[in-house]
């Protein structure tokens, strides 16, 4: 399955340009083997892998090469979700990195 991500859209890239955003795509698929979804996300500026896990409404990505840096998919309808980018602190305190309110179209 492939997702492509736009944020901010491309109206409001050109009128009001946010240095946090960028346009990128996914690529994910089940892993049988291990119950979860392997992923690779990619961008401008940066490439990621992710292994995401369901819990509930929620799925919950561990990226492979940041030990510490999760990806949260929540509150998922059939036209938004709620996604964080968080850090977990050697102390076990959370630190929310960027957070998007998204709309499928």
């Amino acid at each position: 399955m492939q997702d492509v991500f736009i944020f901010p859209s491309g109206s409001t890239k050109a009128a009001n340009p946010q240095p946090d955003g960028e346009y990128g795509t996914s690529l994910r698929m089940f892993n049988r083997k291990n119950g979860c979804y392997d992923v690779v996300y990619t961008c401008e500026t940066c490439m990621k892998r992710l292994t995401f896990t369901k819990e509930g409404n929620r799925l919950t990505g561990r990226v492979l090469d940041e030990e510490n840096a999760f990806w949260v998919f929540s509150d998922i309808t059939p036209d938004r979700f709620h996604w964080e980018n968080m850090l977990v602190r050697e102390d076990g305190t959370k630190e929310l990195i960027c957070e998007i309110f998204g709309k499928r179209i």
